[in-house]
């Protein structure tokens, strides 16, 4: 029998977008799936629409909660889940219609957790899955391939077996949960495998998403989910006589796109500003070997924006 995926959609101010998102959700070819939409206390229209999805779909359940932020959604949900695997979509964003269908190969060997790849979008539109190309891996070399920049850490572009949240929960109160999250589900993993296939959009769209704008919290969330899984990952290699060098100059490279977006910030917190400068000089990076590699050349243009604060920053780093 087919394994149950739990499917967790928080909702919050997504009026416009969430019938793309359920339609795409409904419709899956793999009809194994329970769907868990949590309303975090939404002001709009989202609750009724929610509560209308469950009676059409008996797939369809509905937690409606006070507002506490798309961890605590995620985390409530969580608390009630009855599947075999856990996939998390953000309400804004959609799934190609085949996506669990084209992951059940995988959910039947019994990974803890099967990545893909996701596409950003502005407009609507047909988009070629690619190849999927799996690759077996152990934790260390996932760990390793995607500081390389040839995985992400978001959540949404994963299948995780269920048993991974074990004693694990999204940080409340911080954004860049997921990066903070990841280094910790790490730890409850053995067998992974990583795919080339985009399955998952993701709508850029959405002006009012928290990670669209710069502020001070950003700012700060952001440095300390990437300082701590930079330190935890880093550990995790090196306690395995693995090398870590790519860990080191993706740090360098957040780090750095933090610095821009400090001087972009109309606020100030100095002793912030000092940390950054600090973790960017603190040990030195060959970016040429790296460089060289075009997931990577492509992750951080993506990161930075400008081919020239790459070089910049390879030249002051040298």
């Amino acid at each position: 029998m087919n394994k149950l995926v739990s499917i967790i959609v928080p909702v919050y101010k997504v009026e416009q977008y969430l019938k793309r998102c359920m339609d795409s959700v409904l419709n899956q070819t793999y009809k194994n799936i329970e769907i868990i939409l949590v309303n975090d206390g939404s002001p709009d229209n989202c609750p009724a629409l929610c509560d209308e999805y469950a009676k059409i779909d008996s797939r369809v359940r509905v937690i409606h909660k006070e507002n506490g932020g798309l961890s605590s959604a995620r985390n409530v949900a969580l608390d009630s889940v009855k599947g075999d695997y856990i996939f998390f979509v953000d309400s804004d964003d959609w799934l190609a219609l085949d996506t669990l269908e084209v992951l059940n190969e995988y959910l039947e060997k019994d990974y803890d957790m099967i990545s893909f790849q996701r596409t950003y979008l502005t407009e609507e539109k047909v988009v070629e899955k690619g190849e999927k190309n799996p690759k077996d891996m152990d934790v260390s070399q996932y760990i390793d391939a995607s500081f390389l920049g040839r995985y992400d850490f978001f959540v949404t572009t994963k299948i995780f077996k269920t048993e991974v949240f074990n004693n694990n929960r999204f940080l409340e109160g911080r954004n860049y949960e997921d990066l903070e999250i990841m280094h910790r589900l790490f730890l409850n993993m053995k067998k992974v495998v990583g795919l080339d296939y985009f399955l998952y959009y993701y709508w850029k769209g959405n002006e009012g998403a928290i990670t669209n704008t710069i502020t001070m919290k950003n700012i700060k969330d952001h440095y300390l989910s990437a300082n701590e899984i930079y330190r935890a990952s880093k550990k995790y290699l090196e306690d395995r006589g693995k090398d870590a060098s790519n860990i080191v100059a993706w740090y360098k490279v957040e780090m750095s796109q933090l610095y821009i977006d400090y001087l972009k910030s109309t606020d100030k917190d100095a002793e912030l500003f000092a940390k950054i400068k600090s973790e960017i000089i603190k040990e030195k990076v060959n970016f040429n070997r790296l460089l060289k590699q075009p997931r990577y050349l492509k992750y951080i243009l993506y990161k930075i924006g400008l081919l020239g604060i790459v070089i910049r920053a390879k030249y002051l780093l040298k």
